[in-house]
């Protein structure tokens, strides 16, 4: 359980200022205690709002299954997840008529921020004892793919990113991250464990309103993906006051030296700290961190695990598959509700899919990569899921990519436009994350394989 404190004191700040107490926010809680009846599957639309942090941490303290999924996805990515995963309930902002015909309005929550659908189906679907938390890691690419936490992974987690940041009652955060994002949702956790308190807002650092508040309300940290801190730096953050933000935490992906330096400069100029993170969904957010005092020695670090956490290269070499062990792993993956049954397949043990070195003084640093993930603002985008949306019919295009950057492939001039308005439209993505490159033909192997390498060839 999350909330463990049921004072006065203030737990949540909503986007116009009112103030909610812990005791405020455990009573609102309290409300939906026998409202879902017995253990069911959740599915919740996320939203910058304090209704939907009483949901959320409903359904965690009375034993029900979420799946939390981002406020701008796609109807029709919607209606499949319902059809693969057949939640019990489904909370919406917004009504959906079209993806709800097996389903019926309940009661509206207060405020009307959430209406309530009931399935029409009695039957429960079956859900692994353990099964807290329903998350995505593909980003846009609607992918039905979801990683499966646990309350214990969830609570573990918590408790590790309070110790190690030495979070404190007076702490309070902002929703600067998307909270169907597990590092957005661990902000939260972690302060509200300890008895902090979260701003909730829907304002972004491009507007006054957000640094006027981070102010008003006296911030004491922020975090944020790679893409964040560019921003930052392009909006020349230095000249806004910040003067009660302590730290700064950075995750979902490495940051370029050059803006880690700047950052690090930044923070040691001004007595506060800047704290690399690294970690994934299936560890339920974090697994490792670089200490502040090596901010600089150790730069482009992932540090070491965090508390009652383990880190090893695999078979114990120099450098290879960085693998992961604690309480925080998740219990593997499911495609549809049929998954959501299966027993723990990971036991505490993630292979992370990134290739890794240890230097003698037992700090990691990321190399590479064993497969073909990249991260967009923090989001994992899987290179073949992207292709599979992008090509149809004649259209064929093929990915490669970094964090932050990904270069598409194609043959076909008129085509270009295709893609580009499916990267906006379809998946949300900015334009300049993409790179466009028209080429004669695809190289492909005797066996008929793609053949990647030979696309950097192709880059100027």
């Amino acid at each position: 359980e999350i909330l463990l404190n049921n004072s006065n004191d203030v737990c949540i700040i909503d986007n116009i200022g009112k103030k909610y107490s812990y005791k405020k926010i455990n009573t609102e809680i309290d409300h939906y205690k026998n409202y879902y009846g017995k253990r069911s599957l959740i599915l919740i639309i996320s939203s910058y709002t304090k209704e939907f942090i009483v949901q959320y941490l409903s359904c965690l303290k009375f034993g029900h299954a979420q799946i939390i999924l981002n406020e701008n996805i796609d109807d029709e990515l919607l209606k499949k997840i319902i059809t693969k995963y057949k939640p019990n309930y489904i909370l919406l902002r917004n009504v959906k008529k079209n993806i709800l015909k097996k389903y019926n309005l309940q009661k509206k929550t207060k405020k009307d921020v959430y209406k309530i659908y009931k399935s029409i189906d009695n039957k429960k679907i079956k859900l692994n004892n353990s099964l807290a938390l329903l998350l995505s890691t593909s980003g846009s690419t609607g992918s039905l793919k979801f990683v499966k936490q646990t309350y214990e992974n969830i609570n573990a987690n918590t408790k590790s990113i309070s110790k190690y940041l030495n979070l404190k009652p007076n702490d309070r955060s902002v929703t600067s991250l998307p909270l169907n994002y597990s590092y957005g949702l661990s902000v939260v956790n972690s302060h509200l464990y300890i008895g902090g308190s979260i701003y909730i807002t829907s304002s972004n650092i491009l507007e006054k309103k957000f640094w006027n508040d981070l102010f008003k309300y006296k911030i004491s940290n922020l975090n944020g993906v790679p893409y964040f801190f560019e921003i930052l730096k392009k909006i020349n953050f230095e000249k806004f006051n910040l003067t009660h933000i302590n730290f700064f935490t950075q995750a979902g992906g490495p940051l370029e030296k050059k803006l880690n330096r700047y950052l690090i400069n930044f923070c040691k100029r001004n007595k506060k700290k800047f704290i690399v993170m690294y970690g994934q969904t299936e560890a339920t957010s974090r697994i490792s961190f670089l200490p502040w005092k090596f901010a600089l020695t150790k730069i482009g670090s992932i540090g070491k695990a965090i508390p009652g956490g383990s880190l090893k290269i695999k078979n114990n070499k120099k450098k290879g598959e960085l693998i992961y062990q604690g309480k925080n792993v998740s219990i593997g993956y499911s495609n549809n509700f049929q998954d959501l049954n299966f027993p723990d397949s990971n036991v505490g043990t993630l292979y992370t899919g990134d290739i890794a070195k240890k230097d003698k003084d037992g700090f990691f640093y990321i190399i590479g990569r064993i497969n073909r993930n990249v991260k967009i603002y923090g989001f994992r985008i899987n290179l073949d899921d992207l292709e599979n949306k992008l090509s149809n019919g004649n259209l064929k295009c093929a990915c490669i990519g970094k964090d932050d950057l990904i270069t598409i492939f194609f043959t076909e001039e008129m085509h270009k436009k295709i893609i580009i308005n499916k990267l906006v439209k379809f998946f949300k993505f900015k334009i300049n994350n993409f790179k466009l490159v028209l080429i004669k033909k695809l190289p492909y192997s005797t066996n008929g394989k793609l053949l990647y390498s030979k696309l950097n060839e192709n880059i100027k």
